[in-house]
């Protein structure tokens, strides 16, 4: 082999460990995957998509899921797709915002597996998004807390500040003043998913503390 054909096979070789090709996995469409932030017993928002896999393998013959629970979002999560797509899962739900740009990744590289992200701003061929419509919801709550309060002043905590939060907060002060046009919205952010010290805990600042 001369030095031309030695550095051509080396850049191939190159070229395919830097832009694996992608993989057809052996995967079955009645497995799906849900991954969770936090743990399944938060009586919150873990819940509520846990409630969900649960309904599938009550309704839906032939459906076997695996739940995940307390995965953070970093390369972690992509691991853990992983596993599930190695072990048969043709559809794995991404149930936490930080968990896209690792799904679309995978995606690319298990072109027959679905990947469903909650509440994502982006899509690819294989990976699609959803979200609840909690806005109603959001504008209702407001409208009991303005009825409720004695001074007209609110509180609000949401995780972090991405557009999902801000439409609930939006709705939510919207509706306390559509009864209380005076009505004012304090919000506190705690930095993490899974917070239950600071989001009901001596450690809320006084403005909120105030929000009666």
């Amino acid at each position: 082999m001369n030095i031309s054909a030695s550095r051509k096979l080396v850049i191939a070789t190159l070229a395919a460990l830097a832009f694996p090709l992608p993989v057809m996995a052996q995967t079955d469409p009645d497995k799906i995957g849900f991954i969770y932030v936090g743990p399944v017993a938060d009586y919150g928002y873990n819940m509520s998509m846990d409630l969900g896999r649960i309904y599938l393998e009550e309704n839906l013959e032939g459906i076997e899921t695996t739940a995940i629970e307390n995965i953070p979002e970093s390369a972690e999560v992509e691991q853990v797709m992983e596993r599930l797509v190695n072990s048969g899962h043709g559809i794995i739900f991404a149930t936490s915002y930080g968990y896209l740009d690792y799904a679309i990744s995978l995606g690319e590289h298990y072109p027959d597996v679905k990947f469903l992200h909650a509440g994502g701003l982006k899509t690819s061929a294989n990976v699609g998004t959803y979200w609840a419509d909690s806005d109603d919801g959001m504008y209702l709550a407001g409208k009991v807390a303005g009825e409720m309060s004695e001074t007209g002043k609110l509180g609000f905590v949401g995780a972090f500040q991405i557009p999902q939060r801000f439409r609930s907060i939006n709705a939510f002060t919207l509706g306390a003043q559509s009864v209380n046009p005076d009505a004012t919205v304090t919000v506190v952010w705690t930095g993490g998913w899974w917070e239950p010290q600071k989001e009901a805990g001596p450690s809320m600042p006084l403005p909120m503390k105030a929000s009666t």
